[in-house]
């Protein structure tokens, strides 16, 4: 992969992030969504269970699998399939703003 060789050359720490089979989020090793959202929740001592975070695509895995809630809205890429059935992580039928919006009603927080 030549993106990461070069990146490794230039001896830049970092991680590659393919989604939708055509996207590459270039991130320095230690920043992700993952652990802005493990930051906040410590940070004012969110409960895991007042929060959700929402997501369609590979760049968001990280997120959706933090201690939060995580919805995974019905128009994702098939790049996070393989996360159906973990606990705490709803797979909604329904795309865009109505998936947040049942994902909101599945964990009653509306």
């Amino acid at each position: 992969m030549q993106v990461k060789e070069t990146l490794a050359a230039a001896k830049l720490r970092c991680q590659l992030i393919y989604s939708h089979g055509q996207y590459l989020d270039i991130l320095p090793l230690r920043a992700s969504k993952g652990r802005a959202v493990e930051f906040l929740l410590d940070k004012y001592h969110f409960s895991p269970r007042n929060v959700m975070v929402a997501g369609d695509s590979g760049n968001d895995e990280d997120m959706i699998t933090s201690h939060a809630r995580g919805l995974v809205v019905g128009n994702h890429s098939e790049e996070l399939d393989h996360l159906k059935g973990r606990p705490n992580i709803y797979f909604s039928p329904e795309h865009y703003a109505a998936g947040i919006l049942d994902g909101l009603r599945h964990f009653a927080i509306i």
